[in-house]
């Protein structure tokens, strides 16, 4: 009984002091604004280079799978 009650102290030491590091005050605070990068090209749309690929009528297979992605 003596040794349950001194590994349930450690267990709750060991959770009170990780709480109190991952929750810091600190977390979730602005940083200071970086400065702006160049812009880049359009896409054929407008909307920088984004691709899209529909897959339409697929059989997923359990294995190896290889799907040929257009450029």
């Amino acid at each position: 009984m003596k040794n349950l009650v001194l590994k349930m102290k450690y267990l709750t030491l060991a959770l009170l002091v990780a709480f109190s590091v991952s929750c810091s005050p600190e977390d979730g605070e602005q940083g200071p604004p970086g400065e702006q990068g160049i812009a880049g090209t359009n896409g054929t749309n407008g909307n920088a280079n984004v691709t899209s690929v529909l897959f339409e009528n697929q059989t997923i297979n359990n294995g190896n799978t290889v799907f040929a992605l257009p450029n």
